[in-house]
């Protein structure tokens, strides 16, 4: 392991891995400096000739001080790891080159599969897809200068190009696989969400069937995966793919009849094991509100404004997800509708992924 500048007079470490199988064959490596992926994805993965052996070189950009680097090799059973502290005061801290923003926003309001009597107990959304659009095209105008290089979006809505399916939303989930350690990834969910009794979170896409949500909450299927259901795993390895900042935001409603509570404790524990940062809507034991006067869900009408500028408190036009998360908790509380009950916003981000930063656009 040692320390180096590169061409671009950018810090780097030389990181060398040795490892070998246990009971199982190794299948990929995920490497983190300070709790961020800095391998891409075509790195992370293992030839055939390394599933029992492997010794490989990293090379990425690291920080002045003290850095926390993580090593997790995965069999698809479990994870090794290691950990290991580096300090580099011996060089200076640079200028990082800016990376890019990649954002995937999904928005479904109508279930093309759900019908008569059905439909009563899973009914079709609002305005869903009004917020689906609408973050991506904040995001997407965001300024040159705001702190990114290039914005990349891919938008799943009802009104769009690409409906949101469930094999369009997996598809579409490849589209972190383009990250480098300098980028950030946002992923954007709007639909209904609801979990099994045994913690297992599913968003449901248009083409979602009610036979697998009857299966799921009735306690039938309690796998964690339904044929036409989507599983907190689906995005979990969606967001695996992506190497630098990575960020997740969900506004999922919940229909009081059938869906009961939305295990939120779930979803908290696996994005904290996945090291990125998890912006909810509502705690489990609350629904997540429409906003009828802007025709938005509550928690993405304050969202948007915050990611306008309003969470942009010390003006560096830079707003982080703590930011917005703090932004976001009592403006909800102001706006929300009293009688049906509290809605608090929620950020579980582990050691300084709060402070990972989103542009604001550019004032016209």
């Amino acid at each position: 392991m040692r320390t180096s500048i590169n061409p671009k007079g950018i810090p780097e470490l030389e990181l060398t891995i040795e490892a070998e199988k246990n009971s199982r064959p190794m299948q990929d490596i995920q490497i983190y400096a300070n709790l961020l992926p800095v391998a891409t994805h075509q790195e992370r993965q293992l030839a055939a000739t390394e599933s029992s052996s492997l010794r490989r070189t990293f090379r990425f950009p690291i920080a002045a001080g003290d850095n926390l680097i993580r090593v997790e090799i995965n069999n698809g059973v479990s994870l090794g790891l290691a950990e290991q502290w580096v300090e580099t005061s011996n060089i200076k801290q640079a200028m990082y080159p800016k990376g890019d923003l990649y954002v995937l926003a999904v928005g479904a309001n109508q279930f093309t599969r759900i019908s008569g009597d059905n439909k009563s107990t899973v009914p079709d959304l609002k305005y869903a897809v009004n917020d689906a659009i609408e973050l991506a095209g904040v995001l997407e105008k965001s300024a040159d200068d705001s702190g990114f290089k290039q914005v990349h979006v891919r938008l799943l809505a009802d009104a769009s190009e690409q409906q949101p399916t469930r094999q369009n939303i997996l598809d579409a989930l490849k589209f972190f696989e383009q990250a480098g350690p300098n980028d950030t990834v946002l992923l954007f969910l709007a639909s209904h969400g609801f979990s099994d009794q045994t913690g297992n979170y599913y968003f449901l896409p248009q083409d979602g069937e009610f036979t697998d949500i009857e299966a799921v909450l009735s306690g039938r299927n309690l796998t964690g995966k339904a044929p036409s259901l989507l599983s907190w795993t689906d995005f979990i390895d969606g967001m695996r793919r992506a190497a630098g900042r990575r960020v997740m935001i969900v506004d999922t409603c919940q229909a009081k009849n059938i869906f009961g509570e939305f295990d939120s404790r779930s979803l908290r524990k696996r994005s904290a094991a996945a090291l990125f940062p998890l912006l909810l809507a509502s705690k489990g034991d609350e629904l997540s509100q429409e906003y009828k006067t802007a025709q938005h869900g509550l928690f993405t009408y304050v969202l948007l404004k915050g990611l306008r500028g309003l969470a942009d408190r010390n003006h560096d036009r830079k707003i982080t997800v703590g930011e917005l998360h703090d932004f976001a908790v009592p403006m909800v509380e102001k706006l929300h509708n009293a009688s049906a009950g509290p809605q608090t916003p929620q950020l579980i981000a582990p050691g300084t992924l709060a402070n990972i930063a989103l542009p604001v656009p550019e004032s016209k």
